[in-house]
């Protein structure tokens, strides 16, 4: 089974109460890898809905300045010594400098000049025309927003996972506390597999209602706490271990696979005579 199909399928899963057993009997490295995805998916499937903002944005720069009359600006910069910005292009503050050395962009404490192809541009810091500025750099400023949607997406991917781990933890805490009180002993793994799981409703109802609100954002929490709960209802008193894996074994010819089931040993994984017998037969067809 692929990796996509599987996703897919703990995805149709994790929103069928009675199919969390077999989920919760898979291993906690496949829950921790399927909650990543998931969350990054989430992530990216919110940020397109943000899309046509920076669309509309560089469309309606102009049309969204022209109710501002003038904007000016006067900046004064003082500077204990030389401050140097940037190594390549050099960009240096310094509010005492009289005249450049090969930098890039040097501000003063009245002006800053940037170098041209043959001299340098001097542009004063007193009674600045931000509007027209701000005209002049549309393209500019939308290409830094573009340029910084994948450090803003990494720190959003980040912050979304801090705060569902956080969730997590405190319903799996409640839950676990209730049921202990009520002699309904749940092993903690089994219930922390369901609180990781149940996030898949969760999440994936955000993404389509939106809740952008204080109250909604309330109401998705209830949902989730809600959903939870029912599920380890539902898993009270079930027997959950879990699934072990296959050893295979790969002949050097025949092009045949052969698996057989893994058998603890006090001396590592070893194969019982029997095992071997059948492994053989099969080898020499």
């Amino acid at each position: 089974m692929s990796k996509a199909k599987k996703f897919f399928e703990t995805v149709t899963k994790s929103f069928l109460p009675q199919k969390y057993k077999s989920l919760i009997s898979g291993s906690n490295r496949g829950a921790l890898s399927y909650i990543l995805v998931l969350v990054l998916t989430y992530c990216f499937l919110n940020s397109v809905f943000y899309t046509p903002q920076i669309t509309s944005f560089y469309k309606n720069f102009d049309e969204n300045l022209e109710g501002i009359k003038n904007i000016y600006v006067s900046l004064n910069v003082e500077t204990n010594s030389s401050l140097k910005i940037l190594e390549k292009p050099l960009i240096v503050i310094d509010s005492s400098a009289n005249t450049t050395s090969d930098e890039y962009l040097l501000i003063t404490g009245d002006a800053y000049y940037k170098k041209g192809l043959f001299t340098y541009k001097n542009t004063s810091l007193k009674n600045i025309d931000l509007l027209k500025t701000l005209k002049d750099s549309k393209t500019k400023i939308t290409l830094f927003l573009v340029l910084l949607i994948p450090t803003l997406f990494f720190f959003y991917y980040v912050l979304k996972l801090l705060s569902l781990a956080a969730l997590v933890l405190v319903c799996f805490f409640l839950v676990f506390l209730v049921t202990n009180f009520f002699e309904h002993k749940t092993k903690p793994r089994t219930l922390l597999l369901a609180s990781i799981y149940s996030l898949t409703p969760y999440l994936v109802l955000s993404l389509l209602l939106r809740f952008e609100t204080k109250i909604t954002s309330y109401f998705a929490i209830l949902i989730y706490f809600s959903w939870y709960v029912v599920v380890v209802y539902l898993l009270k008193g079930e027997k959950i271990t879990k699934s072990k894996g296959l050893r295979t074994h790969k002949p050097l010819s025949g092009g045949k696979t052969v698996y057989f089931k893994k058998k603890p040993s006090s001396g590592g994984d070893t194969v019982s005579e029997r095992d071997m017998e059948k492994i053989n037969k099969l080898l020499k067809k």
